[in-house]
């Protein structure tokens, strides 16, 4: 991550992980936080109204469709 190098005032070439320099800077890793934030969309998600459109679609559950079938196969 150059970026958490760049920040920190490091090169790459000074070689120190990219753990060790989050740790130093206090900054939570990437997908940490990308959970979380996922899970926060669906806790609003959750609580939002059911006459909503995205509160509907959000619970929507497809039925009776497997998945899409090669449309190039000839079948058989």
């Amino acid at each position: 991550m150059r970026f958490v190098h760049r920040v920190s005032g490091l090169t790459l070439r000074d070689r120190v992980r990219s753990s060790d320099i989050q740790e130093g800077l206090r900054v939570e890793p990437l997908l940490l936080h990308i959970k979380r934030r996922q899970l926060r969309w669906f806790r609003h998600l959750v609580r939002m109204d059911s006459g909503r459109s995205l509160g509907r679609s959000s619970r929507h559950v497809q039925l009776g469709r497997g998945p899409r079938e090669d449309p190039g196969h000839a079948g058989g």
